[in-house]
């Protein structure tokens, strides 16, 4: 396979992925949409362009071309970006200042530039950041002051102001949100928070959800949610500020008590002074206003948030123990192609066929049937075998916790088998040529076609509950996918297909319990 022409697609397909996932989930009701995303499509639109002008111009260099802008350009921004919410949430804001500060350098659009801003605004104590809020209000565009007035407002802890500021805004207008399900957690209009984050939750993209999805765990009173939150999502998080929401959702539950002894304790024995501040009012309202009984729709929504938030739990186990199939398929692979490297080597065709490929002449005059399977364990060449356990062990790891290893390996070995038999057939009655056929992605696209099901099954329960992580990381393994079968050859775009259906054909064949649990519990070819 040619390494500079996988770089090339793979980085064109994360850039298509983007452009898309900014069009489908864009913000509704929101004017200056286009204008703050412009330069953000505008920059994958040319990792698109350059990508193709260099696999027509200069092949041998489209990988090298390509990088030099995506790296810098698309995958720095994102990742420093991401990673500054992931710090501000877990209370290390100088840190997050200094990432946001790198993401607007590297991609210097407005709005990464304010949130620099504002992250470097918010790195002292109250004092320090009521200045330095002040002083960037001054000099703000129009549209970020209504933001930073609220800010402001939070750091006085005046919610009612945090509210109307809010509330001037256009309804579908999604900077707010967080602030807004905050304010009204604080002022105990539970009803209306959860609402007001069903609403706005589908805009709120990767990390800047966690934190609305915590308050609403935390004044809806669901500790265990709360904990699984804080132990995958929230895990730079220091343990002063672990207990404080915990101890809040205790005190907002049937174990009131228990989060009363947890928030006495952390206002009288918290480190940082803010920590007991904050422990001293929460007990102080609750004493004034006692948790008040919510209405059956919103007991149901949080029931149903606190379930989700356990299944990605459950799905994000970074125990291999939770995934011995998934693993032993790898390791069959690997041992597969150290036997093809050993026998004359992973691009030989000979060697691929008395290793089991599927050659269709020793097949249907031999009767070596047994090749629909063997031929999924072998690869043409190194970046073959790769891509598809690095595949392989994405979609494993989401779906064996779920279904269980028994249900995992038959989805597996069912895909393997029909996908293969689907591109013999194929061949048989003529409708595409005689080839020889390796890989694992008939069988890989059948886990695919299952986690497929499995999230439009998920859906059609709750509309309004969509996955959106696990649609991208689904989009993201297919376009890779598609990217292999570009690039590579002896690749079956049936055997993709074919293999894709054959998963969901086997989900439904086996017993489907696991789907049931996920919801009570907690939530590709050649």
């Amino acid at each position: 396979m040619d390494l500079q022409l996988l770089v090339a697609l793979n980085a064109m397909t994360v850039s298509a992925l983007v452009i898309a996932m900014i069009v489908i989930y864009r913000p509704r009701n929101q004017p200056g949409w286009l204008s703050a995303n412009g330069p953000w499509l505008g920059v994958n639109g040319g990792v698109l362009a350059l990508g193709t002008l260099a696999l027509l111009l200069v092949p041998a260099w489209a990988g090298t071309a390509v990088a030099v802008v995506f790296i810098p350009f698309v995958a720095a921004p994102m990742i420093l970006f991401s990673q500054s919410l992931r710090q501000a949430q877990a209370g290390h804001l100088r840190t997050a200042a200094w990432l946001a500060r790198g993401a607007a350098w590297t991609h210097p659009t407005l709005a990464n530039r304010m949130h620099a801003k504002l992250a470097t605004a918010m790195a002292g104590n109250d004092e320090q950041n009521a200045a330095a809020l002040a002083e960037l209000a001054a000099d703000a565009p129009r549209e970020y002051r209504p933001f930073i007035q609220a800010q402001r407002a939070l750091l006085r802890r005046d919610w009612s102001e945090v509210l109307a500021i809010a509330g001037a805004r256009d309804a579908g207008d999604t900077i707010m949100k967080p602030l807004e399900i905050r304010a009204l957690g604080e002022t105990g209009r539970t009803d209306a928070m959860v609402q007001s984050y069903l609403f706005g939750r589908s805009a709120l993209i990767g990390a800047q959800g966690l934190m609305p999805r915590l308050v609403v765990l935390a004044f809806g009173g669901r500790p265990g949610g709360v904990a699984a939150l804080l132990a995958k999502r929230f895990s730079a998080m220091d343990e002063e500020t672990k207990s404080y929401w915990i101890g809040l959702a205790r005190l907002h539950s049937s174990l009131s008590a228990s989060g009363e002894r947890v928030l006495v304790k952390l206002s009288a024995e918290a480190k940082r002074e803010s920590t007991r501040l904050a422990a001293r009012r929460q007990l102080n309202a609750f004493v004034a206003q006692p948790r008040q009984p919510l209405l059956a729709s919103t007991e149901a929504n949080l029931d149903l948030i606190e379930q989700q938030t356990l299944q990605e739990t459950l799905e994000r186990r970074q125990s291999l123990v939770a995934v011995p199939v998934t693993l032993g398929l790898i390791a069959v692979n690997l041992l597969a192609f150290a036997a093809e490297v050993v026998t004359g080597g992973s691009e030989d065709s000979e060697a691929l066929i008395n290793l089991g490929a599927l050659w269709p002449p020793d097949v249907f005059e031999s009767g070596e049937w047994w090749r629909l399977l063997t031929a999924s364990f072998l690869h043409f060449g190194p970046i073959h075998l790769l891509s598809n356990m690095f595949v392989l062990w994405v979609l494993g790891r989401l779906l064996e916790p779920m279904l269980g290893a028994g249900r995992t390996l038959f989805i597996y070995l069912a895909g393997a088998v029909l996908s293969s038999a689907f591109v013999l057939w194929l061949m048989a009655e003529g409708y595409t040529s005689f080839g020889l056929l390796v890989g694992a992605s008939g069988a890989i696209f059948a886990l695919l076609g299952a986690e497929t099901l499995v999230v439009l099954q998920n859906w059609w329960r709750d509309p309004e509950a969509f996955d959106r992580r696990k649609f991208s990381t689904l989009a993201v393994i297919l376009g890779l996918q598609i990217v292999i079968d570009l690039s590579v050859p002896n690749v079956s775009f049936a055997a993709h297909v074919s293999g894709f259906f054959a998963g969901m054909l086997a989900l439904l064949v086996v017993p489907i319990g696991g789907w049931r649990r996920t919801q009570t519990n907690s939530s590709s070819g050649a």
